[in-house]
């Protein structure tokens, strides 16, 4: 009886030590696209009617365990945090109303126009999107991220243009509510892509590739001011630099993404998704470790 009862615990022992090492196998070993089968919210973005935001048509996350474990392989908003943004909009919103920021409780965006929700993200999979129609879409944040003076900076997002011809289309714009030209923004055409800093109604010590944004392709694009050298990186890749010394004006102003700040004809038809603004210069090494993780 003693080497029954041996031999049983010894098989209890060994089949719980296999369950375990099997569970440990499942979470962590899994392939990466293997990993976000099932966990995260795929869909396709579909207009919706009259303003604010439509949500695109797709599953709900898994809930209790499963969204654990998702949550486990998010590397990218991981290596963001890591940098310590002081906003971060991952626009995977299901709330029409409202672009949540990560960092804190304030400096949430505003859905303005026909956006569209739940489109595909940049990163694998894990978080969705927002599409801007080039008619009627913009987020509008509010008055946190001016930078007057010199201060330095990066901004981060990645973007995928629908369309990329002889107009001008924003990614992003900072500037004077009441029309005041002192800021910074980003745009692109069919022969070139740009960051600039804005002062006194100038552009001032822009950054400009003659490398255009490819359409209907995720582009990660970083722009730094360091207190006088703007930056601009494409896939991790320095692409341009400028030089500036202006100060800019401290005035009423507002962060617009997809659209100029008093609104026009320059509105991005494309997707953008994962946005970060922080109060120092990402160096390359860092751009690259984003970069790397949203592949």
């Amino acid at each position: 009886m003693l080497v029954r009862r041996s031999t049983l615990i010894l098989v209890m022992l060994l089949a719980a030590k296999s369950a375990a090492c099997t569970a440990f196998v499942t979470l962590d070993d899994l392939a990466d696209g293997d990993r976000v089968a099932g966990e995260t919210i795929v869909s396709t973005a579909a207009s919706g009617a009259g303003g604010g935001a439509s949500a695109g048509a797709g599953g709900a996350p898994a809930s209790g365990g499963a969204a654990g474990a998702a949550a486990l392989v998010d590397p990218y908003r991981d290596r963001v945090l890591a940098d310590a943004p002081l906003a971060y909009w991952r626009l995977g919103d299901e709330d029409a109303s409202v672009a949540h920021n990560e960092i804190g409780a304030t400096d949430h965006g505003q859905f303005v126009g026909n956006c569209i929700l739940g489109a595909t993200g940049a990163v694998g999979g894990v978080n969705t999107a927002v599409q801007f129609p080039s008619t009627s879409c913009r987020i509008e944040i509010g008055d946190a991220f001016h930078f007057q003076g010199g201060g330095a900076y990066s901004f981060e997002v990645w973007v995928m243009p629908f369309t990329v011809d002889s107009t001008v289309r924003r990614i992003f714009s900072e500037g004077g509510i009441d029309g005041a030209k002192e800021g910074y923004s980003a745009y692109f055409g069919e022969t070139f892509t740009l960051f600039t800093r804005v002062a006194a109604g100038n552009e001032v010590g822009f950054a400009q590739t003659m490398q255009p944004l490819q359409p209907n392709r995720f582009t990660h694009l970083v722009a730094t001011y360091d207190g006088r050298t703007t930056r601009l990186y494409l896939d991790a890749v320095l692409v341009a630099e400028g030089t500036s010394t202006h100060d800019v004006a401290d005035v009423p102003s507002m962060l617009v993404l997809g659209d100029t700040v008093t609104g026009g004809t320059y509105k991005l038809n494309g997707v953008l998704d994962e946005v970060a603004i922080y109060s120092v210069v990402l160096p390359q090494e860092r751009i690259a470790a984003h970069f790397e993780a949203g592949q």
